[in-house]
């Protein structure tokens, strides 16, 4: 299909001249259009999302609304990530374009813009009516056509698709009519001639465009098959990534610009099949429910039991990657799941037979730490000049690796290694090549994530900030905020990623000092101010499975002895919202039972977020 586009270029900043994170402004037609070209089709009221650049620039082609049927005129608006990290929506206004453009948007937004009214919608009607009327009138070669048209008396108006009347009841009506005005069948199969240009009807080219004309039946099934849930669309092997029940049926598909889409044939937990056109919930056990709107249209996440792998038997013709998260997982933690102190390699990557899983997890790591260590966080270093082979002495303005270790950087476009002997960074050029002199602030970025970008995410971050943090929230907000910073440097449209809650130590409890009763309260506040920030099918609460529940299911799965566990210093533990002292090595780390719990319930949420 093809639609007349114009350029739409042009920055925004916040009033202090900060650049609006996370930025992206929305373009949305207010109704349906139809493009005037023979060769158009319609273009349907969804909003586009031009994100902003670095330095909040815009640039996006949209469909010409000027030319089309309908007049619609487009909103405006721009969405970013607050202080708060919530995304309102700010109204810029309304704009309508014209020719091919560039157009810078502020210009665009100070042009007084008249959306059409329903007596205008209608004599635009009444004018492509009189058009087909004396175009037929002068078509020499198509008398008897026009003399079919004299003898309807209301026939002109059925001519044009046969809703006059209903365009007289009401505005979208009338609206309507402009689209089947075009399309409709004319004397002579003139339609679409008729409603482009009068000339047209005396010559050569009246033929071919007759020919061309869309029968009011295509243009309803085209529409449909359009706008259609996925099941029941031709395909071929460059198509985009799926998945699919043992049936063969469509659960989930995705296109090319990361959207997801739907099949109306979805099976429950239960194998009952489900009409995705109606209301409902998938699961039975309502256990994360894909749940539908009257329209039939998902508002939430697929039920584990629904979801199969993503299908294999085509390669589509772009980078899957760019769409949606990869199964191989990347941690990227403290301590606490970090090899031998924590439970990601020895006690959950077992538990995805299939799937690698690799841990960047260190013992002492802040958040800050393991950002920059996955590349998200930036790192600076006071001037140096990079000799021509050979490595330099750099001061960073802070750690993300430990004595001895070394992680792959790029200083001023020139690739190597840096790495750590005591409190010396060394910086090591790859390739010999020429000097380079790095002036003071330059970006050092670490390459150590690359590669694990596209990757199924765990974070485990902000155990180490808690004790040195203030308690408001400001102090925590920022804490939360880098870590968010971790999300946004993942590189799938759909990323999959899970975050899980600090976990309270054996001096953090309500029963305690009044100090010790701070230290809890900032780890129950640290925890919802990251629930919050990425949302519950993102969030992980460990903090309250590992003190309310882990315990109970170790010994139900026998792990632990009924007779013996829980302890009175367990249940102590429990009563003062910190983990049992049973499922602790020491003050803050789990034991081998916890680490073990711990991994199976971040194990189970991954599985139940269809991931």
């Amino acid at each position: 299909m093809a639609i007349t586009k114009t350029r739409v270029t042009g920055s925004i900043a916040l009033p202090d001249g900060t650049i609006p994170k996370a930025g992206r402004v929305i373009f949305a037609i207010k109704g349906w259009d139809a493009d005037m070209d023979p060769d158009g089709g319609i273009v349907l009221p969804a909003p586009v999302a031009c994100d902003m650049g670095d330095a909040g620039e815009i640039d996006v082609e949209l469909f010409t609304n000027s030319e089309g049927l309908r007049g619609v005129v487009y909103s405006v608006s721009l969405e970013y990530l607050d202080e708060r990290l919530r995304r309102p929506s700010t109204p810029l206004g309304p704009i309508s374009l014209v020719g091919t453009g560039p157009h810078a948007l502020r210009d665009l937004l100070q042009l007084p813009v008249e959306e059409p009214t329903a007596p205008d919608v209608l004599a635009q009607v009444i004018a492509i009516q009189d058009i087909v009327d004396a175009s037929v009138a002068e078509a020499s070669g198509y008398a008897s056509a026009a003399a079919t048209s004299a003898s309807s008396a209301g026939g002109a108006a059925t001519a044009a698709g046969g809703f006059a009347t209903a365009a007289s009841d009401s505005a979208a009506a009338a609206a309507g009519l402009i689209g089947k005005a075009e399309t409709a069948v004319q004397p002579g199969d003139l339609g679409t001639a008729a409603a482009r240009d009068v000339g047209a009807f005396a010559s050569a080219e009246q033929g071919g465009l007759a020919d061309t004309a869309v029968q009011p039946a295509e243009f309803a099934d085209g529409l449909s098959a359009k706008v259609a849930y996925s099941d029941g669309v031709g395909r071929d092997d460059a198509r985009s990534p799926a998945e699919y029940d043992d049936k063969g049926v469509i659960l989930r598909e995705y296109d090319e610009e990361g959207s997801v889409r739907f099949s109306r044939d979805i099976y429950g937990a239960g194998g009952a099949l489900i009409d995705a056109s109606s209301p409902g919930h998938v699961a039975a056990d309502e256990v994360f429910p894909i749940a539908f709107d009257t329209q039939g249209r998902a508002i939430l996440v697929l039920h584990p039991e629904s979801v199969r792998r993503a299908y294999k038997d085509a390669p589509p013709a772009f980078d899957t990657d760019a769409i949606v998260s990869r199964r191989d997982i990347a941690i990227w933690s403290d301590s606490m799941a970090a090899a031998g102190s924590g439970w990601g390699p020895d006690h959950f990557a077992p538990l995805f037979g299939d799937r690698s899983v690799t841990t960047f997890g260190y013992g002492g790591r802040t958040a800050q730490s393991i950002g920059r260590y996955q590349g998200s966080y930036p790192v600076t270093v006071e001037a140096v000049t990079i000799p021509v082979t050979g490595g330099v002495a750099v001061v960073p303005d802070g750690s993300w690796i430990n004595d001895g270790q070394s992680t792959p950087a790029t200083l001023s476009e020139v690739s190597g290694v840096v790495s750590r002997s005591g409190s010396t960074y060394t910086f090591t050029r790859n390739e010999a090549g020429d000097e380079v002199i790095v002036a003071a602030g330059a970006r050092l970025y670490i390459n150590t994530g690359d590669a694990h970008r596209a990757h199924t995410s765990v974070f485990v971050s902000g155990r180490n900030n808690i004790n040195y943090t203030d308690g408001d929230d400001f102090a925590l907000q920022g804490v939360v905020d880098v870590n968010i910073g971790m999300v946004e440097h993942l590189t799938p449209l759909s990323k999959h990623f899970v975050f899980c809650g600090v976990t309270s130590k054996a001096d953090e409890r309500s029963d305690g000092t009044a100090s010790e009763q701070e230290e809890l309260r900032k780890v129950n506040r640290f925890n919802e101010l990251m629930r919050r920030a990425v949302g519950e099918v993102h969030y992980v609460d460990l903090q309250d499975y590992m003190v309310n529940r882990a315990l109970f299911e170790a010994i139900n799965d026998g792990l632990l002895d009924n007779g013996t566990y829980p302890t009175s210093q367990d249940l102590l533990d429990i009563a003062s919202g910190t983990v049992p002292v049973t499922l602790r090595s020491d003050g803050t780390h789990y034991s081998d039972i916890g680490k073990t719990m711990a991994a199976k319930h971040v194990h189970r949420q991954i599985l139940a977020k269809g991931y």
